[in-house]
């Protein structure tokens, strides 16, 4: 449960429950922009749709039949959300996303963004060192490292500018690999223990920005 002022807003998704459908969503999305006859902006739509119907329907529908005049608060929240996956955004031509705007919004709805502002603004070099090589080579067979690292270095920003309530299992889904997964780390020893824990990360990253 949330506070709003001295209101309680009820959210009956876990924190663990918002992430895996978040990620259904994402990864479904992520899978049909990688074929070529994708229409990416229609794909994108479906994807804001689905996290932010999730949200407003199966998260909040119990408080907001109480408190209808709160479902454009958390209805923006919820679409704020999701338009922060930038990798997809710039795959779909979107470069120049300008500043979140969460003015107006009540306090506790804004906590539920769960990031600080500049991880908003870091974040976007993370998904435009790999757009570029992206639109460069579509096919080319080093963006499966390239997103990879991308997501590990959104997964260093997140530990520094955001908040959760415990870490999310790794998350090794990589539509740019042929098996769909991140490929294992060649080496052992400490080096692969410093990766394990990047890729622990990567699972805050792709909650948000993907």
């Amino acid at each position: 449960m949330l506070l709003a002022g001295t209101e309680v807003i009820e959210n009956k998704c876990t924190e663990e429950q918002s992430r895996e459908k978040d990620r259904s969503c994402a990864h479904k999305f992520l899978e049909k922009i990688t074929q070529p006859s994708a229409n990416c902006s229609a794909e994108l739509r479906k994807y804001h749709e689905c996290f932010k119907n999730f949200t407003l329907d199966s998260c909040f529908r119990d408080y907001l039949q109480a408190r209808p005049d709160m479902r454009q608060a958390i209805g923006r929240m919820a679409g704020i959300k999701s338009q922060l996956h930038r990798f997809g955004r710039m795959m779909c031509g979107i470069l120049n996303d300008g500043p979140i705007n969460t003015t107006g919004l009540p306090d506790k709805v804004r906590d539920m963004l769960k990031c600080k502002p500049e991880y908003f603004d870091k974040a976007k070099d993370c998904a435009k060192a790999f757009y570029d090589k992206y639109i460069a080579n579509r096919n080319s067979t080093n963006l499966c490292k390239s997103y990879m690292e991308a997501k590990m270095c959104n997964g260093a920003l997140m530990k520094q500018h955001c908040t959760f309530e415990r870490l999310p299992p790794i998350d090794r889904f990589n539509p740019f690999c042929p098996n769909k997964q991140d490929p294992p780390h060649p080496k052992g020893g400490a080096e692969k223990a410093y990766t394990s824990g990047i890729l622990t990360s990567m699972g805050l990253a792709f909650y948000l920005i993907f």
